[in-house]
C-alpha cells in the first residue's frame, strides 16, 4: 500500500542553487530547463502531482540528472505499490532482446542476476541451465517472478549478501531510476565474479534530439521516476576505476515503429515541447483532461544505449 499520503512529501522542494553533479560531484552543472509536473509514476496515477524540478547537465562527465528529487524512502514506497502487470508482455522488448542476445552468445549455464527483474519475463526467456536471481521493489511483481522460478533476493541490490557472486548482472531500464548510480556500480562490481559481465541498458543523454533540441521537455524526462542519466563517458571512466573495461556500446531506438506512427509521435513530442499545457488539453479530448501529459515517443529517436562491461581479474 502506498505510504506517502501528504502532498508535501510528494512534491520536491525547489532550490535556487546549482547542485553538484550526482555522478562525478563536479560543480559545473547547468540547467537545461524545468521539467513539467506529472501525476504519473511507473505507469500509475499518483495521489498528488509530483514536481518535476529541473534537468541538469554536467560539463565534466557529460551526464544529466533531475534535481531536486524526492527522498529515497518516498521513491521506494511508490515503487512498492506498483502493479505486477503494467509492463508485463509475453514477448521481449527490443532492449531485452539485445541484452538476451549479448548474454546468450558469450555465456552459457551461468549465475545471472537481474536488477529490477519486475515479474521475471526477461529471465524466464533463458533456458533452465541458467541459475536465475533477481531483485525487485514491487511486491506484487516479485511474487510473479518467484512463480517463474526466479530467486528474488530482495527489493534492491543492497539487500544481497556481499558473499554472493554472479557471472552476469543485468540492469535494464534501472539506472535512470537511481538516486545514487555510483553506489550501484560499486555494489554490482563487488557482486561480480572475475571476468563477469555487467550489462546496462538505459537512456543516452548524448542523444542529439534530447540534449540539443528538446532538453527538459524530452519524452524520457517526463517520467517522474526517471532521475539519473549517465553518459558513456562517465560509465567508461568509472568502469576503469573499478577495474573493468567497456567491451561493447550500442546506441539504439527503444522500439521499431513505422513512418505513420513516427509522424504522430513527432507531432506529440513537438507539441509537448512547445506547451505541456496544450498537449495536456489535446490529450484530454479522449479523457477528463485533468491529467498531466505523458509522452510515449518510444522508438522515435536513437536515444538509448546498451553498454557491456567486463570485470577484469
Amino acid at each position: 500500500m502506498l505510504e506517502v499520503t501528504q502532498k508535501d512529501k510528494i512534491e520536491a522542494v525547489t532550490s535556487n542553487f546549482k547542485p553538484l553533479c550526482r555522478f562525478c560531484g563536479h560543480a559545473s552543472c547547468d540547467s537545461l530547463g524545468g521539467i513539467a509536473v506529472s501525476d504519473m509514476f511507473a505507469g500509475r496515477i499518483t495521489d498528488f502531482p509530483i514536481s518535476g524540478g529541473q534537468l541538469w547537465h554536467c560539463s565534466d562527465c557529460d551526464s544529466m540528472f533531475r534535481y531536486p528529487v524526492l527522498s529515497e524512502s518516498d521513491y521506494l514506497a511508490l515503487y512498492e505499490s506498483v502493479n505486477s502487470d503494467i509492463w508485463e508482455d509475453d514477448a521481449l522488448r527490443k532492449d531485452q532482446i539485445l541484452v538476451h542476445s549479448a548474454i546468450s552468445h558469450v555465456l552459457e549455464s551461468v549465475k545471472i542476476l537481474d536488477v529490477g527483474c519486475y515479474a521475471g519475463q526477461f529471465l524466464a526467456a533463458f533456458s533452465p541451465s541458467y541459475d536465475k536471481f533477481g531483485v525487485e521493489p514491487s511486491q506484487a511483481a516479485a511474487v510473479r517472478a518467484g512463480d517463474k522460478g526466479i530467486h528474488v533476493l530482495g527489493a534492491t541490490i543492497n539487500d544481497i549478501a556481499p558473499e554472493m557472486k554472479f557471472d552476469c548482472i543485468v540492469s535494464i531500464d534501472v539506472v535512470e531510476h537511481l538516486l545514487d548510480p555510483v553506489d550501484f556500480f560499486n555494489k554490482a562490481f563487488q557482486l561480480l565474479n572475475p571476468n563477469g559481465f555487467l550489462i546496462i541498458s538505459t537512456g543516452n543523454p548524448s542523444s542529439f534530439a534530447w540534449r540539443h533540441i528538446f532538453k527538459s521537455r524530452f519524452w524520457y524526462v517526463t517520467n517522474a521516476e526517471h532521475v539519473s542519466f549517465p553518459s558513456q563517458k562517465f560509465i567508461k571512466n568509472l568502469t576503469h576505476k573499478l577495474g573493468g573495461e567497456v567491451v561493447e556500446v550500442t546506441n539504439f531506438c527503444y522500439a521499431d515503429i513505422g513512418f505513420k506512427r513516427s509522424l504522430i509521435k513527432l507531432f506529440g513530442q513537438c507539441t509537448y515541447a512547445l506547451s505541456p499545457k496544450l498537449y495536456s488539453a489535446m490529450r484530454g479530448l479522449e479523457g477528463d483532461g485533468s491529467r498531466n501529459p505523458s509522452i510515449y515517443s518510444l522508438g522515435l529517436f536513437k536515444d538509448h544505449h546498451l553498454i557491456v562491461i567486463r570485470k577484469m581479474h
